[in-house]
């Protein structure tokens, strides 16, 4: 086989274990001294459940053979990998190529410290290294070993900008919340209160004075089960969001999205939505909804871009009496590995759907 044959396209649900199988060749290569975090069936499930259908996966084939396969999130290359027999030929230029066309204002990634040829390849297509992460510390994915790696491999955080000296590289980072994370999700939380009180449930003047207590938000950040994200563009806070499962069915609840006028336009919005659907299917959620004011067209689009469909106005009743309209997405059905294979920390976000947890806490649902 030649790359004369190479088609680059969208992977199916029928490419999945193709792509796995790419996957872990890969990176047994890449790393070979390195245990890894997850068993081989464990990657084969979570890219079957979870990284085809959730992610917008490409695969490079060559003669109808999986031989590179990558995962882009936004403007984050989560997963870029070649079999090891088809390095060298053009294949990886090719995918960034492609990435770079995805996302032309940017793109971030992390790789290992460790790996030369990765971080080669990397400075090679125009990517700088603008963080560098210990064992232990949060990050992303490219594939190999990086900060946040469950392999406790150190890592490197890379990012393209077009063009321009000097220029934000409008990377988007994500960190996922405990409760003593609460001042960073009060910061973020009473901004949004304060910005768009339309599109919640609660008032700012209920989160201030006496309604602004540590425990209060710490509790917040504590309902069992629930995952709390914030979205930082350039190491600044630009939005944030939640999910809280439903308990007794197979259902979670998407709450509390919003983003900082500034960043929007920016795929923020988009990262949000993305984050808490992978948290849900990772929890076992086959069905996520969400309840949107009714005439905040923007938040409608964006829900319906991501795949929800509106069922009307059957939500919680609003002080002017209107009622909040609910929307649905369908889920991947299937569980996936309690982590990403890329290694990622996603704190409190593993945490099955089970019955017997409380309902959502007014705390939990007031927007």
């Amino acid at each position: 086989m030649d790359t004369d044959a190479l088609v680059i396209r969208r992977a199916t649900d029928h490419d999945a274990p193709a792509v796995a199988e790419v996957w872990l060749r890969s990176r047994a290569a890449a790393l070979p001294g390195v245990r890894r975090a997850h068993t081989d069936r464990q990657v084969r499930e979570w890219v079957r459940d979870v990284g085809v259908p959730v992610h917008e996966t490409w695969v490079a084939t060559v003669d109808g053979v999986v031989v590179g396969m990558m995962a882009l999130d936004g403007g984050e290359v989560e997963q870029l990998h070649l079999d090891p027999s088809w390095r060298g030929r053009g294949i990886g230029d090719r995918l960034v190529a492609l990435a770079k066309r995805r996302s032309p204002d940017g793109l971030a990634l992390w790789t290992s410290r460790g790996d030369g040829p990765a971080r080669r390849f990397c400075e090679r297509h125009g990517f700088r290294a603008v963080e560098h992460a210990d064992a232990d510390a949060d990050g992303g994915g490219h594939g190999g070993g990086h900060g946040g790696d469950e392999e406790r491999e150190p890592g490197v955080r890379y990012v393209w900008t077009p063009g321009a000296v000097g220029r934000a590289s409008g990377a988007v980072g994500v960190r996922t919340l405990t409760a003593d994370d609460w001042r960073l999700w009060r910061e973020v939380r009473l901004a949004a209160l304060a910005e768009a009180p339309y599109a919640f449930g609660s008032r700012l003047a209920d989160w201030q004075g006496p309604g602004d207590r540590e425990e209060r938000w710490r509790a917040r950040l504590s309902i069992p089960g629930a995952y709390h994200v914030v979205v930082e563009l350039d190491g600044e806070p630009a939005g944030m969001v939640g999910g809280v499962p439903e308990p007794g069915r197979d259902e979670a609840e998407l709450v509390s999205l919003w983003v900082a006028p500034d960043a929007r336009g920016r795929g923020v919005g988009d990262r949000l939505v993305r984050e808490v659907e992978r948290w849900a299917v990772r929890a076992g959620a086959g069905l996520l909804r969400l309840a949107v004011v009714p005439g905040n067209e923007h938040a409608v689009g964006l829900y319906r871009r991501h795949g929800f469909v509106d069922e009307g106005p059957v939500g919680d009743a609003l002080p002017d009496g209107r009622r909040e309209h609910v929307m649905v997405k369908p889920l991947p059905t299937g569980r996936a590995p309690p982590a990403e294979p890329t290694g990622r920390v996603r704190a409190g976000g593993a945490e099955p759907l089970s019955p017997g947890r409380a309902r959502r806490t007014p705390s939990a649902r007031d927007g």
